[in-house]
This record gives C-alpha cells, structure tokens and sequence, in this order.
C-alpha cells in the first residue's frame, strides 16, 4: 500500500530507487514546470514522458497569483477520466516521496482529487482529477 487511500496496493519497483520509496504521479500541467517544482519540492524531480489514455481536459482560467509568478499562466488544465473517449493526455510520470505527495495534495487543493490510472507505458501512478468528475 502506498499509504494514501485505498490504492494503488503495490508500489512500481521502477519507482523505488535505492530503497527509498517513490510514488508514481502523472502529471499534466503545472506540476511538469521544473520552476513550480523547485518552489514545492525544493528541486527539480525525476520525471520520465508517458500518458494517460481515456481522458479528457479542460483550461480553467484562473489568476493564481503564485501560479503566475511561477510560471506566466493565467490558469491551469483539469483532467478527467473518461473510458468512452479515444483521447490521449500527454506529462510526465514524476517519482516522488510520500512528504512530496502529501506536498502536490496541498499544492492541488480541494478542486482536484487523487486517483490512479493505468499510462500508456503500463506503470500505474496517480493522477489529479477534477473533484466534481472523480470516481466515487
């Protein structure tokens, strides 16, 4: 278990280098900025290309003023999951610890909800949803 929820049951040996536990999150916006990244984790993460089929999103435009400060961006996307749909959302698969995922959960708030999602690459990670769209 990787200490969050009720899931993922195991943890990606891919993701845990030199015994240190890693958590897959996929990320698709503002979390991929390495700026943003410096600013919540205190350093640039490793990250690897992949995807999520079966998703949607959308630009919510919003004035975050730590947001653009970080990174010019007048708003943010919002995933979701969507079986029905042959879309594919291209990020990242970024490995971080669990303080470091506990620090996304904060930085994401209440708009978002945490799941996790089978990328294209096989490798199950989490992944931030539009709350009013998440699985129940």
């Amino acid at each position: 278990n990787w200490g969050f929820d009720s899931e993922p049951s195991r943890l990606d040996p891919a993701m845990t280098p030199n015994s240190a536990p890693r958590l897959a999150l996929f990320a698709y916006g503002s979390l991929r900025e390495r700026k943003v990244q410096r600013w919540l984790f205190g350093r640039a993460v490793p990250a690897t290309p992949d995807s999520v089929q079966g998703a949607c999103c959308r630009w919510v435009d919003d004035l975050d003023a730590d947001l653009f400060r970080l990174t010019g961006q007048r708003g943010y996307p919002m995933l979701w999951l969507d079986a029905n749909t042959p879309t594919c959302i291209d990020g990242e698969r970024l490995r971080l610890s669990a303080a470091g995922l506990q620090r996304a959960d904060a930085y994401e708030g209440d708009a978002y909800r945490r799941e996790v999602v089978q990328l294209r690459s096989g490798h199950r990670a989490w992944v931030y949803v539009e709350a009013r769209r998440a699985r129940r």
